[in-house]
C-alpha cells in the first residue's frame, strides 16, 4: 500500500480479474444462499463494497467486506467490528442501518442497505459547488446524524465528501464509513496510539492533525464545517505541496471567510462556519445539535455581504422545488401558444409541400431507378460498371432562379419536365480511376448528360473534323433530339499528345427566354468525342452574359464582406470569451460540454462512416482532401466546445434558468424535470417555426424567385440512409444551440437590452449566411434564431434543441412520405417516429414525477 504525501489518501493495486472472481466466489460461499452477490459498487481505503440480491425479501442490498489485496490482522477486523458495533448502535435516517454481521473462513462482513444516489465527493466533482440552500440542508441533516452518534459516545474521525451519500432525487444525506470511528470515555478502547494520525488531512480538526488522543464530538463539528466551506465556495481553505504544510496551516492559520471566496454565501452562514472552523475545540458551539441550529437560524435570516450573481450552481433550489416549478410551468391545452402552435405546424406543412415542385420531388424519389438507368446506359455502351454507384441529387440552382423570375413558376414546372432538366440525379462510377463515369439522369429516368473522364495521356484515335461532328450528330439525335430544331453554335478541337478531342454546341431554335433588351437565354447540348467515341454530353439552359456577371459580381461582394464580418465576430468572440473564463469565480462545466458534444459527435457517426468508405475506395488524392476536412472538423469542435463552455457558464451566471438541469442531462441519468417541461415548449415553438418558415419561403418564392426544392430535404434525399438525416439535425440542434446560448450570454453581459441581446444572434447569423444561403433560406434561417434565442433563454437550453430539431424532421418526414419512391415512405416513416421520440420519452419522466409530488402541486397540470 502506498500514502499519498500530499493527501494522505490511501492508495493499493487493484485485484486482477482472477483474485477479483476468487474474492467474490468465497464472499458469496461466506454469505450463503440467501443473497447472490453480483458485482462490486465500490471500493476503499480498506473495506469493498458489493452489490447483492436478497432472494428472501427480492430487495438489492449492500455487502460491506474488508479488501481482499489487504493483509488482514487483529486491528483491520477489530476496526472492521468497531464499525459495525458503531452502526448497529444507531437509530437515524440519516445514518444507514445495518442488516446482519457475519463471519465465515477467516472473512467478515455485513450488509445495509444500498443507498441510490451519488456521495457528495461526485456531485462536488461534477458541479463545482451547491447551492447555498442545499449545502445547508445537507449541514443541518449530516449534523443530526453527527450528534445521534456522539449522544452514543462515537466520534467519527472521517468526515469528508467520500463518506456523505446523498440519496434519492431529494439527495437527502447520509453519513457513511464509521471504519475509524472512536468510543469516547475514560474506557474506551482506542484502535490508535499517541501520534498515529488517522483520517483526511484537508477535513482534520487541529487536534486530530496534532495527533491527539482526547478527541470529542466538536473535532466532527470541525471537519462538518469544513465540509460546508467546500460546498458553499467550490474550494478548501488550505492548499499545501506536502501533507506537513497541509497539517501546519490547519493548525496556525485562519481560514479567510466563505462569504469572501464566494460572494453568494450569506454572511451568517459563513460566521456559523468561522465559529465551528475555530482553533480551539472550546471555541465551537458545544454540540452538533447547537451547529446544526445555528445553520438553520442563519440560513433563515442571514444577508449576503454582496449580491448574488444569480449563478444556478450557488443558489438553485432543491429537487422538490424544481420539480414543482417544473410542473407548474408546464404548457396546458388552454395555453393560446398551443393552439397557434398546432394551427401553424398543419399549416406550415400543408404550404411547403404545396412549395416543393413536383417535378423535383417526382426526380428526387427515383434514386434507385436512377442508378438503374445509368448501369444500363453504361452496360450498352460496352462499360460494364464494376464498384459502387454514387448518386447525388443536383439542382441548377441558377438556371431555376433564372426561369422562375423570367417566366413564373408555373412555367418553369413545365419545361423542367420537358427540355430544361434542372433537377436531376448525377451518378458517379470509379470516381478518383483513370476510366470514371457520371451518368446524369432527369425526368422519367432519361439520360440527360454523361461524362467518361480520360487523363491527357490517355491513348485515342485521330478523325477527322467531320467524322467527329458525325459522331456526334448521332449522339444527340439518339438523346430525343431533331437536328431540325438545333443549330449549330459552336467547334473546336484540342490536339493532345496521343489523341485529338472535339467539342460540339448545338442550340435550340425556339423557346428562346427573354433577359434585358436582346439577351436571352436558351437550352444549350453540348457533346465532346475523344478519339473516335463520344465522352461527354450535357443538356442545359445557357444564361445569358449579362445575367451572369451581375450574379458573380454580386457574389464576389457577399463573400469578401461576409468572410470580414465572420472573422471579426470570430475573433471578438473568442477574445472576450478567453478574458471571462479567467474572470470567472465559479468552475467552467468542462465535463458537462464535453459530454454533450460527445452525443452530437456520436450522431455525426453514420454519415462520417460512408464517407471515409468511400474516401478510401476513391483514390488518395480523395482521402487527402477527406483527412484535410478531418483537420478542419477538429478545429471547428475544439471552437465549438470553448463556445459550449463559456456559454453554459456564462449563462449560469445571467440566466440560470436557461441551463438549470443541463449537468443531470448530460451525465446521462432519467430526465430532470426542467426537461420535461422544456421537451413541451421545445414543441410548441417547433410548431410555431414550422408555420413561420412555410410562409416565409412562399413570400421568398414569389417574391425572390428562390428554388423551391432546396435545403435539408434535397439534402435528406441524397443520403445513403435518408432517415438518418432526423439524427443529423438532432446534432447540430446542440451546436447550434449552444451557439446561441453563448451569443445571448455574451450580449447579456455586455449590458444591452434585453430585447436587443436576443435579436443580436439572429442578425448575425443574416449577416453570415447571406454568401451561402437564398433570399428565403436567410430569412427563414434568421426567424428561426431570434425564437431559438427567445425559447432558450425563457425556457432553457433543452427546449431550444427540440425547437431547433423538430421543424425540418417533420418537413422531410412529410416529404418522405409524399414523394411516391418505396425506399424514401419507408424513411419517412422512420423519420417522423423519430420526431415523436423525446415527447414519449418526456411523457413517461412526467409519469414517474408525478408519482412523488402531492396532488396539490399537480391540480394545475
Amino acid at each position: 500500500m502506498e500514502i499519498d504525501g500530499v493527501t494522505g489518501e490511501i492508495h493499493s493495486p487493484e485485484l486482477s480479474g482472477l483474485a477479483d472472481e476468487a474474492r467474490r466466489a468465497k464472499l458469496q460461499a461466506a454469505i450463503g444462499d440467501s443473497c447472490e452477490i453480483r458485482r462490486l459498487l465500490g471500493r476503499g481505503g480498506f473495506a469493498e463494497v458489493y452489490v447483492a440480491y436478497d432472494r428472501r425479501l427480492k430487495r438489492e442490498i449492500a455487502v460491506k467486506t474488508i479488501r481482499g489485496d489487504l493483509v488482514v490482522n487483529d486491528m483491520l477486523l477489530e476496526r472492521f467490528q468497531r464499525e459495525a458495533e458503531a452502526v448497529a448502535k444507531l437509530r437515524h435516517p440519516n445514518v444507514v442501518p445495518i442488516y446482519a454481521v457475519g463471519e465465515a473462513d477467516g472473512l467478515a462482513y455485513f450488509t445495509m442497505p444500498l443507498i441510490e444516489g451519488q456521495s457528495l465527493a461526485e456531485v462536488l466533482e461534477h458541479e463545482g459547488r451547491v447551492s447555498v440552500e442545499e449545502s445547508c440542508r445537507i449541514l443541518r441533516e449530516a449534523a443530526n446524524a453527527l450528534h445521534a452518534a456522539h449522544r452514543m459516545g462515537l466520534v467519527h474521525r472521517d468526515i469528508k465528501p467520500e463518506n456523505v451519500m446523498l440519496e434519492g432525487p431529494e439527495r437527502s444525506a447520509i453519513v457513511m464509513d464509521f471504519g475509524i470511528a472512536k468510543t469516547e470515555g475514560p474506557d474506551a478502547k482506542g484502535l490508535t496510539g499517541t501520534g498515529m494520525l488517522v483520517g483526511t488531512p484537508q477535513y482534520m480538526s487541529p487536534e486530530q492533525a496534532v495527533g491527539e488522543r482526547t478527541l470529542d464530538a466538536r473535532s466532527d463539528q470541525y471537519s462538518l464545517a469544513m465540509l460546508g466551506y467546500r460546498m458553499l465556495t467550490g474550494q478548501l481553505p488550505f492548499e499545501a505541496d506536502s501533507i506537513q504544510t497541509l497539517i501546519f496551516k490547519t493548525v496556525t492559520s485562519v481560514p479567510p471567510p466563505a462569504y469572501d471566496i464566494s460572494p453568494e454565501v450569506p454572511k451568517a452562514v459563513s460566521d456559523v462556519l468561522a465559529k465551528a472552523l475555530s482553533k480551539r475545540p472550546e471555541d465551537r458551539y458545544e454540540s452538533m445539535a447547537a451547529f446544526a441550529a445555528a445553520i438553520a437560524s442563519a440560513e433563515g435570516g442571514g444577508t449576503s455581504k454582496r449580491a448574488p450573481s444569480g449563478g444556478w450552481r450557488a443558489g438553485g433550489p432543491d429537487m422538490a422545488t424544481r420539480v414543482k416549478l417544473a410542473i407548474q410551468s408546464m404548457p396546458t391545452w388552454r395555453h393560446p401558444l398551443v393552439w397557434l402552435a398546432v394551427v401553424g405546424m398543419v399549416a406550415g406543412l400543408l404550404v411547403a409541400s404545396r412549395l416543393r415542385s413536383a417535378t423535383g420531388m417526382t426526380i428526387a424519389a427515383n434514386r434507385s431507378e436512377a442508378v438503374f438507368a445509368a448501369k444500363a446506359f453504361l452496360r450498352d455502351r460496352g462499360f460494364p460498371v464494376a464498384g459502387t454507384a454514387d448518386p447525388s441529387l443536383d439542382t441548377r440552382k441558377a438556371s431555376l432562379e433564372f426561369l422562375n423570375r423570367t417566366i413564373g413558376s408555373d412555367s418553369t414546372e413545365r419545361r423542367a419536365a420537358a427540355d430544361v432538366p434542372v433537377w436531376r440525379w448525377s451518378v458517379k462510377f470509379g470516381r478518383g480511376t483513370d476510366s470514371a463515369w457520371t451518368v446524369d439522369v432527369g425526368p422519367e429516368n432519361r439520360i440527360i448528360g454523361f461524362n467518361h473522364k480520360l487523363v491527357d495521356s490517355a491513348q485515342g484515335a485521330a478523325i477527322s473534323h467531320d467524322s467527329a461532328r458525325g459522331l456526334a450528330e448521332r449522339e444527340i439525335v439518339a438523346r430525343g433530339w431533331s437536328l431540325a430544331v438545333v443549330e449549330r453554335v459552336r467547334d473546336s478541337t484540342i490536339t493532345r499528345k496521343h489523341r485529338v478531342d472535339h467539342q460540339f454546341r448545338w442550340r435550340k431554335r425556339a423557346d428562346a427566354v427573354r433577359w434585358r433588351g436582346t439577351d436571352s437565354a436558351s437550352v444549350e447540348i453540348r457533346a465532346g468525342v475523344s478519339g473516335a467515341a463520344v465522352t461527354d454530353y450535357s443538356l442545359g439552359l445557357k444564361l445569358p452574359d449579362s445575367y451572369s456577371a451581375a450574379t458573380e459580381t454580386g457574389t464576389a461582394l457577399k463573400v469578401v464582406s461576409g468572410l470580414g464580418v465572420t472573422a471579426v465576430i470570430v475573433l471578438v468572440a473568442f477574445a472576450f470569451g478567453l478574458g471571462t473564463t479567467r474572470q470567472r469565480v465559479d468552475e467552467l462545466q468542462w465535463s458537462t460540454a464535453g459530454r454533450l458534444l460527445g452525443v452530437a459527435a456520436v450522431l455525426l457517426v453514420p454519415l462520417v462512416i460512408p464517407s471515409v468508405i468511400d474516401s478510401a475506395l476513391g483514390g488518395t488524392g480523395a482521402i487527402l482532401s477527406f483527412l484535410i476536412g478531418c483537420v478542419f472538423s477538429a478545429a471547428t469542435f475544439a471552437a465549438v466546445l470553448f463556445v459550449a463552455v463559456v456559454g453554459e457558464s456564462l449563462a449560469s451566471e445571467r440566466h440560470p434558468s436557461s441551463v438549470q438541469g443541463l449537468a443531470e442531462l448530460a451525465r446521462g441519468r432519467s430526465l430532470p424535470p426542467e426537461a420535461i417541461t422544456g421537451t413541451i415548449w421545445g414543441y410548441v415553438f417547433g410548431g410555431l417555426v414550422i408555420g413561420a418558415s412555410a410562409f416565409i419561403q412562399y413570400a421568398a418564392a414569389k417574391v425572390f424567385h428562390d428554388p423551391t426544392v432546396s435545403g435539408t430535404v434535397r439534402d435528406a434525399f441524397g443520403l445513403p440512409w435518408p432517415s438518418i438525416y432526423a439524427l443529423l439535425l438532432f446534432s447540430g440542434g446542440i451546436i447550434a444551440s449552444f451557439l446561441v446560448l453563448y451569443s445571448v450570454a455574451l450580449f447579456s453581459r455586455w449590458r444591452v437590452t434585453s430585447v436587443l441581446a436576443l435579436v443580436l444572434p439572429a442578425l448575425i447569423f443574416v449577416a453570415i449566411m447571406m454568401v451561402a444561403m437564398h433570399v428565403g433560406q436567410t430569412v427563414v434561417g434568421g426567424v428561426q434564431m431570434v425564437i431559438l434565442a427567445i425559447v432558450i433563454w425563457r425556457h432553457g437550453y433543452i427546449a431550444g434543441v427540440i425547437a431547433f430539431w423538430l421543424p425540418d424532421v417533420l418537413t422531410d418526414g412529410v416529404a418522405f412520405l409524399t414523394s411516391g419512391g418505396s425506399e424514401f415512405v419507408t424513411a419517412g416513416v422512420i423519420t417522423l417516429t423519430l420526431a415523436l421520440v423525446p415527447l414519449l420519452v418526456a411523457a413517461v419522466a412526467y409519469r414517474r414525477q408525478a408519482r412523488t409530488m402531492p396532488a396539490v402541486v399537480l391540480s394545475r397540470s
